[in-house]
């Protein structure tokens, strides 16, 4: 074969490939952006969590020596996610940072021991446990025939620090 026909049959090559290769790259960049927003989410939840596990019931504390935490500590989480998120709120798709805040799974858990409802790990302290989910639009997922829509699921846990 000539080279000529060689210079050809690469030029084939690239036309063909050029689609397939692009498709690869943005499905990496797409995945990539969603393991990002991922970590966003676990940090936006970790630190609402921290925040919230401060609420000790004080009167219950002064009257029996036990940790426990308030009826407030759910509120709290509450408000506190939604200012963490509010810096991802142009990338949730179709929704906010209080519906995701509204929607949060919250359980307290004063009784322990006791198991994380989202996670089955073991509570030794009083502790508040969380699971979120937030909907994120993806680039150009669609074009491979995925969902351009990807809910992301994060839950953790946050037991209170003391004596007992």
């Amino acid at each position: 074969m000539s080279a000529g026909g060689r210079a050809g049959q690469s030029t084939l090559y690239a036309i063909l490939l050029m689609p397939t290769l692009l498709m690869v790259l943005s499905l990496v960049a797409d995945v990539g952006s969603l393991q990002v927003e991922r970590v966003r989410l676990r940090w936006a939840l970790d630190t609402a969590l921290v925040d919230a596990v401060g609420e000790v019931d004080q009167p219950a504390y002064a009257a029996t020596g036990r940790l426990r935490l308030g009826p407030e500590a759910d509120g709290v989480l509450r408000r506190y996610l939604v200012a963490n998120l509010e810096s991802i709120r142009p990338l949730l798709a179709g929704a906010t940072p209080e519906s995701v805040a509204e929607g949060a799974e919250v359980v307290v858990a004063n009784d322990v021991p006791a198991a994380d409802p989202f996670s089955g790990r073991r509570l030794d302290r009083p502790a508040i446990s969380a699971r979120i989910r937030a909907p994120f639009r993806l680039g150009l997922v669609g074009l491979a025939g995925l969902p351009s829509v990807q809910t992301l699921t994060v839950s953790a846990d946050a037991e209170v620090r003391g004596d007992r």
